[in-house]
């Protein structure tokens, strides 16, 4: 967890204070929704709050998730790295980074003294054919089904890397339809990693340090994105990485939106007041 302690030392750098107001989680499996929410209260009494993918898991100890309440967060994520993590654990170590991002994406000053544009996809909506060629071979790791949708329509060939089991992306076809959409296992990651000229990265992949696996073994590729609520903190040491953009989310502050979470069960899509933020490099520096 690399990442978590080098966001933790740029925020501090930014000077930002907060408490650990709530910690919430939920994992239907019926809809896909392993996230645990994580909402911070800055000096200023204004709120953040973000998720981070949780694999299903609850807390191992609920009474001592309750303890982190009441105290300055970073002090929770310095108890999170130093003691023994379970996923529970480590989805709330990138939910709180991404609650106390927050503070940073309404200070676009911020982003531009690092050279990076911060545009805020409820102005200009997110459009993530713009990096992709249609000769280009281009990987997700994760399956996105509205980018890859978007982006099958561009590029030569689409690859998805996914750990979930195959049987979850079959298809029935009696015409044998060549695909231009191939699943691939995570077993087989590097072979086509290898081949990607665009690489698309979930959050997720943060939540077992494969990040820096992706990166290496995909070194031909010109474009790096990553996306998605774990991906969602303040994104300075994934830039320094190579990672190219960074589409970051969070949620409203208010008791209604956490109410309407939880009883979602955690399908917050299409919940009003989500909002979306690409950070990124200028694109003419990233091809």
């Amino acid at each position: 967890m690399q990442i978590v302690r080098e966001v933790i030392d740029e925020l501090k750098t930014l000077g930002i204070e907060a408490v650990v107001d709530d910690v919430a989680a939920t994992g239907s499996r019926k809809l896909w929704t392993p996230w645990t929410m994580a909402t911070v209260t800055f000096a200023d009494d204004m709120r953040g709050r973000a998720a981070a993918g949780n694999r299903y898991a609850m807390p191992a100890d609920p009474a001592l998730v309750q303890s982190y309440l009441g105290k300055d967060a970073f002090g929770v994520l310095e108890a999170l790295l130093a003691g023994p993590r379970d996923d529970f654990d480590v989805s709330l170590a990138y939910a709180l980074l991404s609650a106390l991002s927050v503070w940073v994406w309404d200070k676009p000053d911020v982003f531009h003294k690092q050279g990076l544009t911060c545009v805020d996809l409820a102005r200009e909506p997110w459009d993530p054919t713009e990096y992709v060629l249609d000769t280009d071979t281009v990987v997700f790791c994760g399956f996105a089904p509205w980018e890859v949708q978007a982006v099958r329509d561009r590029a030569a060939h689409v690859l998805v890397v996914e750990n979930e089991p195959r049987a979850d992306f079959g298809v029935y076809d009696p015409r044998d339809t060549t695909l231009k959409v191939e699943m691939v296992q995570a077993a087989d990651a590097a072979g086509a990693l290898r081949r990607a000229d665009v690489l698309f990265i979930s959050g997720d992949t943060l939540l077992d340090d494969r990040l820096d696996f992706c990166l290496e073994k995909s070194s031909k590729a010109r474009t790096y994105i990553i996306y998605g609520p774990t991906a969602s903190f303040y994104p300075l040491p994934l830039i320094t990485r190579g990672v190219h953009a960074v589409m970051a989310v969070c949620f409203p502050g208010s008791d209604g939106f956490r109410r309407g979470f939880l009883e979602n069960r955690g399908y917050w899509y299409a919940m009003p007041g989500v909002r979306a933020f690409l950070v990124s490099v200028p694109l003419q520096e990233a091809e």
